[in-house]
């Protein structure tokens, strides 16, 4: 038998290693991270932050060389480290931890804006552009009066970051070429007829319209109603 060398790449692997450290997460085995994010505690994996994010990357290497140094963003205890994040919401920071766990990001119109925002900050530019996407698409489904509807507005109660993505989609497609090619024609101005549309049946067309002297007559107190002989 020959010598014979092969490898071989299983493509299941990840997707069953992702489930095993999200179900690690969730039950908090292994855990040596809580990230803090407006009072709530997320607990995760330093490792699997630090591959994900160049934001935790950077974070938890100068936390290695100097424990304790930085801006207190992060600090070390005896087996965790606490990382406080102030500029991001707590609803983005979730949608972005369970993705970096599952690499499914839950996106809709009502918490986009926040994963965007979040995603930037953490340096994770994939998700930035699955955000612009996003919204790109929100751009090109259907006219502008429907444009809350289409962004998930219910009418009268816009929330903060739905209005924010509604104000964000009316201002990009309003400045569009796309839009504006798409758009209906302006109305055009209302023409003014003329006296000879309004002329009544019978009456001369050329010149102007001259009333019989009886009827000017009667117009006139003391002058007679009848017309002077021909």
């Amino acid at each position: 038998m020959k010598d014979r060398r092969e490898e071989m790449e299983i493509s299941s692997y990840y997707a069953q290693l992702l489930r095993e450290l999200d179900e690690q997460r969730q039950h908090g085995v292994l855990c040596d991270a809580c990230v803090v994010v407006e009072g709530k505690v997320f607990r995760a994996h330093k490792n699997v932050l630090l591959a994900s994010s160049r934001y935790f990357k950077t974070l938890y290497c100068q936390a290695r060389k100097v424990p304790g140094a930085g801006p207190g963003d992060a600090h070390a205890t005896a087996a965790t480290t606490v990382t406080h994040l102030d500029i991001v919401t707590a609803a983005g920071f979730r949608v972005i931890l369970d993705f970096i766990y599952s690499a499914r990001l839950a996106l809709t119109s009502r918490n986009v804006i926040e994963v965007m925002s979040a995603a930037s900050y953490l340096q994770m530019t994939d998700i930035v552009q699955a955000c612009h996407a996003f919204i790109k698409a929100a751009l090109d489904i259907s006219p502008r009066p429907e444009v809350a509807e289409d962004v998930g507005v219910a009418p009268g109660v816009v929330g903060g970051a739905s209005e924010a993505l509604a104000s964000l989609v009316c201002s990009v497609r309003s400045s569009s070429p796309g839009w504006r090619d798409g758009a209906a024609p302006p109305t055009p101005p209302a023409t003014r007829r003329s006296p000879a549309a309004t002329r009544a049946p019978g009456a001369p067309t050329g010149g102007r319209t001259r009333t019989p002297r009886a009827w000017r007559a009667r117009r006139m107190p003391g002058l007679p109603t009848s017309s002077p002989p021909l």
